[in-house]
């Protein structure tokens, strides 16, 4: 949300984006158009987010035939740089990351009637895993708990506006081995269109909104060549190789696993999200082994364990296990995933030295550096799966990396029963000893 000192809304005209796709490298372009439409100089304000892995390149403003182009500063020496030019009553642009995959960005003194352009660019090496996702993050979801505990100052916090329409166009080209993909998006209508060599992808819809994150799916029908790459990088040149890795077998270990599964029933998770957590636990439990032990931990405002400790995935825990599904529900309030992952971690049992957690949520939570130091430090793995139309994924594919897991992202149009299985398949996998 942008906001003046006074908290008027200053209105975003226009979102554009445009982004080009080589093989696995993506780079992406987006504009956003606002004016003043107040009638004294204001302070707009606007937090937002992009892909957690990505590399920001670039930032202009463009304000009437003044271009302002983004400069590496420490925060501190930024800020008060940015507070100087503002006490002067210059136009002045601050831009700083508060966490990994989120922005903010401050802009001092636009004067009435003004219209201010904002450009970023950012890069992306996206991952082939049988097939390609890209996902353009546009909406931010409220979350959970005290942003203050994440660093950020009362003016840094995203304003939520559940009745906001801002309009939205989209543009990509696709160049190299995936001009011969078949694409297609479970979250938009887009039109496709082939030729010389390379695809150019639209939204179809005549009037889309930033109310859900975009995703693209591409399958090509054989497996993603080898390739390489030489570009001149000022008087060097440098070659990048990519060597896709052969699919895992189906080569089960059949040691015993713990694997405790956490479940989002809070607020947030209403509608099409729990249907997905719906979905998701019935494929989990279709996929425990006799010898596996499990437990169901539900969470919100408080946790709800199916048993008090983990159990052998019998039958009788299984139809205990199935009987609670009929009624999941999100109906737990907020989201305290810090006291589930302490819960789930504490109640390991004797014979297993590590577990394998299966975490089903948005994500949307502050502070969330706390509860990944936290999940690290049990030696316990985490296998994350995102669900609903605009998921955290800076924190959970940062608490699945560090534990040793792996990420999945789920929209409501998505195939999370494929999701699980994939994570069962690394759970199973034999595990490398150091």
């Amino acid at each position: 949300m942008k906001l003046s000192r006074e908290q008027a809304v200053v209105p975003l005209q226009r979102v554009e984006v445009e982004a080009t796709l080589q093989d696995l490298l993506v780079e992406v372009v987006q504009i956003q158009t606002y004016r003043n439409v107040e009638n004294e100089p204001i302070e707009a304000v606007f937090t937002f987010p992009v892909p957690r892995d990505a590399l920001l390149l670039d930032v202009e403003l463009a304000l009437g035939e003044r271009c302002l182009r983004g400069r590496v500063v420490a925060r501190d020496a930024a800020r008060e740089r940015y507070e100087d030019a503002i006490t002067d009553g210059d136009t002045a642009v601050l831009l700083e990351e508060l966490e990994p995959g989120l922005y903010h960005l401050s802009l001092g003194n636009l004067q009435p009637g003004e219209t201010a352009v904002l450009r970023y660019r950012y890069a992306q090496l996206l991952h082939w895993q049988g097939g390609l996702r890209f996902a353009l993050p546009t909406a931010l979801a409220p979350r959970y708990g005290d942003p203050a505990a994440s660093g950020l100052d009362p003016a840094q916090v995203p304003e939520v506006d559940l009745m906001a329409s801002y309009p939205f166009t989209f543009r990509m080209r696709v160049e190299g081995r995936l001009a011969a993909a078949k694409v297609d998006s479970p979250t938009h209508a887009i039109h496709v269109k082939g030729g010389e060599g390379a695809l150019e992808i639209t939204l179809a819809g005549c009037r889309d909104t930033l109310d859900r994150d975009l995703v693209l799916q591409f399958a090509l029908s054989g497996p993603l060549p080898p390739a390489a790459v030489t570009v001149r990088d000022g008087d060097r040149w440098v070659a990048l190789a990519m060597l896709p890795l052969p699919e895992a077998g189906d080569h089960e270990d059949q040691a015993p696993r713990c694997i405790p599964i956490l479940v989002d029933c809070s607020g947030s998770m209403q509608g099409d999200s729990i249907a997905q957590a719906r979905k998701a636990l019935g494929r989990i439990l279709d996929a425990l082994r006799p010898q596996d032990h499990f437990n169901i931990i539900r969470f919100g405002s408080h946790i709800e364990p199916l048993f008090p400790a983990p159990r052998a995935a019998s039958k009788e825990a299984l139809d205990s296990a199935r009987a609670l599904l009929l009624h999941l529900d999100a109906d737990l309030g907020g989201t305290k995933i810090g006291q589930a992952l302490t819960a789930a971690f504490s109640a390991r049992p004797n014979g297993f030295a590590v577990q394998d957690l299966l975490l089903i949520t948005d994500g949307e939570v502050w502070n969330a550096p706390e509860f990944v130091e936290r999940a690290r430090a049990s030696g316990d793995r985490v296998f994350t799966v995102g669900v609903g139309s605009a998921v955290s994924e800076a924190f959970l594919r940062e608490l699945a990396e560090k534990t040793g897991g792996a990420c999945e992202l789920v929209t409501p149009r998505e195939d999370i029963e494929a999701s699980i299985e994939r994570h069962f398949r690394r759970i199973y996998q034999k595990r490398l000893e150091a």
